[in-house]
């Protein structure tokens, strides 16, 4: 929900009158509950002053309660502890019955001279109890004394009389102290605030003339409770929270028409031409119609100088609209040129795949800017050898360009000129320093690979060293790496020799492979190369897969290039597809039959209806977008090994049995006559799942010697 900014002012202004509410009214009712307390609590102490002052003063009472005390101490000590009461007539018999001197069923008669006087004087100090306890409109005022050795307040006389309903305590009955429930709170001059028996107690001992220590002191009782107080708070809350209310909206209603006029008026104006020039601003197609709207706030506040910042910043967006239009026809023209001498630079490097009888050679560049510093050549320096190179110049863009079109073109010349390769890297690094201003340098590496011997001569400058696959073994290659070119002038490069087997892949690269870094600022590394490697056959298009799961959306900030390079083997032959169509089965005969040239027709008859079948079943069951499909040939002891791989749903074609069809009918399962004519025409077809990938293995007798 939008709320404007004068609805969420007057929002605000409640809600700050509200919490003044709220606290002015907690704080006025807790002062007056507190005055309350204390003036309550007050008149409980004048009450017990008084009554202590008054017994201890006054002579005839200061004797009864001695006399009484004593009278009942003497009963008490003798036969302390009361049985079980089931009601408070059973109680009240007990206590008559065991404190007689008190009591007489006739009335007076038959009460000595000075027990009548002694139940005379309880009567009256009753009386008086009982008209503090109005007084002081409390629970109970009582007399007691406090039996330390067990625990017990004993009474002597209380306030209240009657039925058990009233709380009354017969005289020598006691209460027991349990000190989990019943707790010392605080203690003001000589009055004691205890929690007794349920209730909040007051009491102050009487300084008789022959009383015992403290804490077997008599002293008098108030048993009082709050609930008036509590009654009296909660009416004056009420009235105090309406006053509060009352002012709280009052306070509301000003602050609106004040914020109104002194704020939210302005910052809608503000808000109103920032918006508008906004519109113009998104909606103009002539940019140069552009004019700033001023709100016109005259005040000289925050707000008056936030408009005229606005104002400015109006004027500036005008300006700068206008500077970046002429920056992105620059920028346009210079990106133009610069796509173009990208594609110049891609046009002058060899096709990404060279592809013969003897060897195969991919190749992948990714450049950082629109023109990079990395480059690759492969070129034939007669029949049999073949010279390969790949370098990374220092330093980017169209300098770090220039310089790799001269250094390509520059090694190229060398080595068809027919001398060394140590020769060529002593001229080429001279005439690399020559007119070298911005002292740019490259590392690079050459190989010469006799495709007849497999012999190898290599040099490197400074460059990543080679990875070498074979036989499933990933090792990188230890070559001697030799000075830089373009660095030191006269310096003599070494070349090594290095033999070559069939079936050996070589991988070149450049160092924005392996220093490639991802978000945690982490290098993609040399052990992530070789793991790709071992367990991938497509060697660039692992990498390049495996490199953008590591990067992510991490901008690329170095060329990253890389050249794969496979020495055929004569007996083995590995096809791949990742957009597999029709075409796809011609093109896997034709290369079957112009690798193995001695294999005899028939047997080639026989791939061609494998290849046929299975293709076909592959292309027309499966989901084309994501599939891709491998076939691998392999002569070995006179026979061919054939393996047809692919990502597909799991399913296995030999399941099928050999007698479920003998004529075309709707009821033939995907592939099923396909997987029946292969059967037929083989010596050994298996079908495993690994990897997720569907591998389906055949092999084929040669029959006689195949020289290949």
């Amino acid at each position: 929900m939008k709320f404007s900014i004068r609805l969420k002012i007057i929002i605000l202004g409640a809600i700050i009158s509200l919490l003044l509410t709220i606290v002015g009214g907690a704080a006025s009712v807790y002062i007056y509950y507190q005055r309350t307390l204390d003036d309550y609590e007050k008149s409980i102490t004048n009450v017990l002053d008084n009554m202590c002052t008054e017994f201890t003063e006054k002579q005839a009472y200061d004797e009864f309660i001695k006399e009484l005390k004593s009278r009942i101490s003497e009963i008490y000590e003798n036969d302390p502890d009361d049985p079980e009461f089931d009601n408070f007539d059973e109680k009240k018999d007990f206590y008559k019955s065991k404190y007689q001197f008190l009591y007489s069923r006739q009335g007076s008669f038959g009460l000595s001279y000075q027990d009548l006087a002694l139940r005379n004087n309880f009567l009256e100090v009753q009386t008086r109890l009982f008209d503090a306890n109005n007084f002081a409109r409390v629970k109970s005022v009582y007399i007691a004394f406090y039996d330390e050795a067990r625990g017990r307040i004993v009474y002597l006389v209380d306030s209240r009389h009657g039925s058990d309903s009233n709380g009354y305590y017969p005289p020598g009955s006691y209460y027991v102290i349990n000190d989990a429930e019943d707790y010392l709170n605080v203690v003001k001059d000589d009055v004691y605030y205890y929690y007794i028996n349920g209730s909040d107690t007051m009491f102050k001992h009487i300084n008789l003339s022959d009383d015992d220590l403290y804490p077997n002191r008599t002293a008098v009782y108030v048993e009082y409770d709050t609930i008036n107080i509590n009654n009296s708070v909660k009416i004056f809350l009420g009235y105090i929270f309406i006053a509060l209310a009352a002012t709280a909206l009052l306070i509301t209603f000003l602050y609106a028409i004040l914020s109104h006029f002194m704020v939210s008026r302005n910052i809608s104006s503000l808000s109103k031409s920032t918006k508008s020039f906004t519109d113009i601003l998104i909606n103009s197609e002539k940019k140069e119609e552009l004019k700033p709207i001023d709100a016109n706030i005259k005040s000289k506040d925050e707000i008056g100088e936030l408009s005229n910042n606005i104002n400015s910043m109006e004027k500036e967006i005008i300006a700068y609209i206008k500077r970046i239009e002429e920056a992105n026809r620059a920028e346009e023209k210079l990106n133009t040129e610069l796509r173009v001498a990208s594609k110049i630079q891609l046009e002058a490097l060899p096709k990404e795949l060279l592809e013969e009888d003897r060897i195969r050679i991919d190749s992948f560049i990714q450049s950082a800017k629109e023109v990079g510093g990395d480059f690759y050549d492969y070129f034939y320096l007669d029949n049999d050898r073949i010279a390969i190179t790949i370098s990374d110049v220092s330093g980017k863009g169209i300098p770090a360009a220039l310089f790799m079109m001269r250094s390509k073109e520059l090694i190229k010349s060398k080595l068809l000129s027919g001398i060394g390769l140590e020769q060529a890297f002593y001229e080429i690094n001279n005439e690399l320093l020559m007119n070298n201003d911005e002292g740019l340098f490259i590392t690079s590496i050459v190989l010469v690979i006799n495709l007849k011997t497999y012999e190898c001569k290599l040099i490197n400058a400074g460059h990543e060293k080679p990875i070498l696959v074979r036989d499933g073994n990933v090792n990188r290659i230890n070559v001697e790496s030799n000075l830089i070119l373009g660095s030191i002038d006269n310096f003599e490069y070494k070349e090594e020799d290095f033999s070559f087997k069939a079936g050996d892949k070589l991988l070149l690269h450049t160092d924005g492979l392996n220093e490639s870094i991802n978000d945690d600022r982490e290098e993609f590394g040399y052990d992530r190369i070789m793991e790709t490697l071992k367990n991938g056959s497509n060697y660039i298009e692992d990498l390049k897969k495996a490199l953008d799961e590591f990067t992510g959306d991490k901008e690329q900030f170095d060329d990253v290039t890389i050249i794969s390079i496979n020495l055929k083997d004569k007996n083995s032959l590995v096809v791949r597809t990742d957009k597999p169509s029709m075409d796809f089965i011609d093109e896997l005969t034709n290369k079957f039959k112009d690798h193995f040239t001695s294999i005899d027709q028939d047997i080639k008859n026989k791939v061609a209806i494998i290849i046929d079948e299975l293709i076909n079943n592959y292309i027309s069951y499966e989901d084309l977008n994501t599939l891709f499909i491998e076939a691998r040939f392999n002569v070995k002891d006179n026979k061919l090994f054939m393996e047809f791989i692919n990502n597909g749903e799991d399913f296995n074609p030999l399941t099928i049995k050999e007698n479920s069809y003998t004529e075309y009918s709707d009821d033939i399962v995907p592939g099923g006559l396909g997987i029946l004519i292969v059967k037929e025409i083989t010596n050994d077809v298996k079908y495993e799942r690994v990897d997720g990938l569907n591998k389906l293995s055949i092999s084929i007798d040669l029959g006689k010697k195949a020289e290949l």
